[in-house]
């Protein structure tokens, strides 16, 4: 055709030939050929399905659908986003399996051939970290034995490859509790009471691979509080009242219980000295209550409660009155009678 933008025909005569071929000769393909119609493979793997994510698997596979028209496919993994495939199979698959060598950041390589000849390489990433954090050291702050409930544990954790996810204790063989990545490498263990206790943390990296220390440690329970006064029958005349001694600014809770099991309480702080004073402000309902109280100190040390006392509560206020007037009715009422006798009596001797 003619360069005139018009497309002209400009062919006047066409001849014939004959190609003479040897056995011998062996035309070498060139590793990648200039091809009209590119066809790229679309890969999924069942095994490492998010490029994004990490791994902890050495065995893959990878998968891809087959085009009409493919004769043949070529692919390789490597560690190099740049390289291409090399493996020919033909006839053409539509899968492959394998274990790779080493961990780190892999690449699988597809490329199909077809009746135009190569295509499009597909690269596919995938992430591979087969190893547990290499690094998991624990320890108490502030010692195995101590009073605090919720005692701080630093926890230091290093994965090189996929990095930290997430730390989980568990504590007595109970439920784990799962922990953010802090940067401090600080955490507070779950709350539990006086004793001894064995603690099991987990260092766990973003491909699932874990690394495990366990840590024995030991809660001394601290002295409950000394009451040396208190209410023991309140009613409209006077309150509610708890005094006694413990720790130096410290919480003081004191716990009622009726005779439902219903319990309230209520809190007050001690001075410079350990002394306390609680005046119940909430309203009571008349009653039989069992009296307990305990200590939490700054640490969030919690003592034992003290021994049960028994306070009875008496709104008598207007029973009180009622007898009050009941007797005054009565001595009137025998006055009345005795003067009607009186008079009676009279009555009938005249």
């Amino acid at each position: 055709l003619a360069n005139d933008g018009n497309a002209t025909d400009v062919l006047k005569t066409t001849g014939s030939a004959f190609v003479y071929v040897n056995e011998e000769d062996q035309v070498k393909e060139p590793s990648v050929l200039a091809i009209k119609e590119t066809v790229v493979p679309v890969i999924t793997s069942p095994t490492h399905p998010d490029g994004a994510m990490w791994y902890g698997r050495r065995d893959a596979s990878f998968e891809w659908k087959l085009p009409e028209g493919v004769t043949a496919v070529r692919t390789l993994y490597s560690d190099k986003e740049t390289d291409n495939p090399s493996k020919v199979y033909d006839p053409a698959i539509s899968n492959r399996s394998f274990t790779v060598d080493a961990d780190g950041v892999m690449y699988m390589l597809v490329q199909f051939k077809n009746a135009s000849g190569w295509g499009g390489v597909a690269r596919y990433k995938f992430q591979v970290d087969s190893v547990a954090p290499e690094s998991l050291k624990a320890s108490f702050p502030d010692g195995v034995v101590t009073t605090n409930q919720t005692p701080a544990i630093s926890v230091f954790a290093e994965d090189k490859l996929s990095g930290m996810a997430k730390i989980t204790m568990s504590v007595d063989n109970g439920q784990p509790v799962e922990y953010s990545i802090d940067p401090s490498n600080i955490y507070k263990l779950p709350k539990q009471s006086s004793g001894n206790h064995t603690v099991v943390i987990n260092a766990i990296d973003n491909a699932g691979n874990i690394s495990t220390v366990s840590l024995d440690y030991t809660i001394q329970t601290i002295t409950p509080p000394v009451i040396t006064e208190y209410t023991k029958k309140v009613d409209f005349d006077n309150k509610f009242k708890v005094v006694g001694a413990t720790y130096p600014h410290s919480t003081v809770e004191v716990a009622l219980t009726d005779r439902d099991g219903v319990v309230v309480a209520s809190k007050t702080q001690s001075n410079e000295a350990g002394v306390f004073t609680l005046l119940w402000d909430k309203n009571l309902e008349s009653g039989v209550y069992e009296m307990r109280a305990r200590v939490l100190d700054g640490r969030n040390s919690v003592s034992d409660y003290t021994e049960t006392r028994v306070i009875i509560v008496e709104k008598m206020l207007l029973i009180r009155v009622g007898i009050f007037v009941m007797n005054w009715l009565s001595v009137i009422l025998i006055v009345i009678i005795a003067a009607l006798a009186i008079t009676m009596t009279l009555w009938y001797s005249l």
